[in-house]
């Protein structure tokens, strides 16, 4: 969710943007209580759809492994130590297929987790660029 004390969190305008789609999401941070990560996604948008969809679509994990359970796609959004040494092949076998990864930070081994079979994807990290010859 967030690692950050100050500031706004893009977890925060990225989980309200799929729940504002219909999205069904889970989350999980070890560290931000389930309340404070209600209210701050709660004060979001007072629009009936988004309340709705955050009362019914949203959901909080005890762990990375439950919040990925069948799940689609997976976003990490946090710097916790913990995201990088997760069983990434675990995760992989308990999700819907294709299992898609989103690494918003860019720090996980991309080429590994393609390795393993997701569609992985670092965002939000630029890519060196190659001369033109």
């Amino acid at each position: 969710y967030q690692r950050r004390v100050h500031g706004e969190s893009s977890s925060i305008p990225i989980s309200a943007a799929l729940l504002e789609d219909g999205a069904i999401v889970h989350i999980y941070d070890p560290k931000v209580p389930e309340a404070q990560a209600r209210d701050d996604l709660k004060q979001v948008s007072a629009e009936a759809h988004y309340q709705h969809s955050l009362a019914t679509n949203l959901h909080f994990s005890r762990s990375a492994e439950e919040a990925a359970q069948h799940a689609h796609a997976v976003v990490v959004l946090t710097e916790w130590d913990e995201f990088k040494t997760l069983d990434y092949q675990a995760i992989y076998e308990n999700m819907t297929k294709p299992a898609f990864i989103f690494d918003g930070r860019g720090y996980l081994d991309i080429d590994k987790l393609k390795q393993i079979g997701f569609c992985a994807f670092s965002i939000g990290r630029t890519r060196p660029t190659q001369p033109d010859f």
